[in-house]
């Protein structure tokens, strides 16, 4: 959110000089590490995680996070958004569900 909030409040000082965000996040399993052949390796992180992410990332508008089942699950209650209807992405048989972040984090509540 952070970045997000950074990009936000240089656009609103220069807004015909500011790219706009999307973000997506999934959370899960990825091979990270160096990929590819001699002399044209690269470090990346590769697999259905990562996929999943950059298709959830093309369906955030902008200045908006995007943020797959998995993501939301493990987030907690520490954020609030709401639920999009189920999307249709490329390389997924089924329907995934995601949800939009609100722009700020939750302060968790405190038991005493």
């Amino acid at each position: 959110v952070s970045l997000r909030d950074a990009i936000e409040e240089l656009g609103a000082r220069r807004p015909d000089a500011t790219p706009r965000l999307h973000i997506g996040v999934s959370t899960g399993p990825a091979f990270v590490g160096s990929v590819g052949a001699a002399g044209r390796r690269s470090f990346s992180a590769i697999g259905d995680t990562t996929n999943l992410g950059a298709r959830l990332l093309g369906a955030a508008g902008p200045g908006e996070i995007v943020v797959g089942e998995a993501t939301w699950t493990r987030l907690g209650g520490v954020a609030g958004g709401e639920a999009l209807e189920p999307l249709r992405l490329k390389g997924k048989r089924d329907p995934v569900l995601a949800w939009r972040l609100e722009p700020y984090l939750r302060t968790p509540s405190r038991v005493g």
